[in-house]
């Protein structure tokens, strides 16, 4: 939960130091507010892959905790190809999901550009069942010489 800001309270500690009038300290509502933020904000789960060269099927993100009956998440992802392959290649992300017992997914494009410049991000809202995976799947082939790619993936809890 992210946390109300102390707006009361000023943001600089009166106890500045005499011998050093132009050094500003953060009063400690503050400092704690900043803290608590940095926390509500954290990602659930990262995931950072480079030189991929395959499939990567099905994997959990994050498993949705037993209360409340519907979390909502934000996945997000982005994809770039690190070395072209010789003739011609693809990637594409998946995330998947279970909503209301009903198994859903999104993909982003099959990126065919083939080069080191092709690139994607995206992101998606998921309410996932209580106790059901989050996940991401990377489809890939590649002719001629193999292809690479990085994958970086965050989720996030929204409450």
């Amino acid at each position: 939960m992210i946390p109300f800001a102390p707006i009361r309270v000023p943001v600089l500690s009166p106890h500045l130091p005499e011998k050093d009038p132009d050094r500003h300290l953060a009063s400690r509502p503050w400092i704690q507010f900043f803290l608590a933020l940095r926390d509500a904000i954290e990602p659930e789960e990262t995931v950072a892959l480079a030189g991929q060269a395959a499939d990567v099927a099905a994997t959990t993100l994050v498993v949705a905790p037993p209360s409340p009956p519907q979390t909502l998440y934000r996945v997000a992802w982005y994809v770039r190809v690190t070395t072209a392959a010789s003739v011609s290649s693809s990637v594409q992300v998946t995330v998947g999901w279970t909503d209301g017992g009903v198994v859903q997914s999104t993909s982003g494009a099959a990126l065919t550009g083939n080069t080191t410049t092709t690139q994607e991000s995206g992101s998606v809202l998921v309410s996932a069942d209580a106790e059901t995976d989050v996940t991401y799947a990377v489809a890939y082939t590649s002719v001629g010489t193999d292809m690479a790619y990085a994958l970086s993936v965050v989720v996030e809890a929204i409450p």
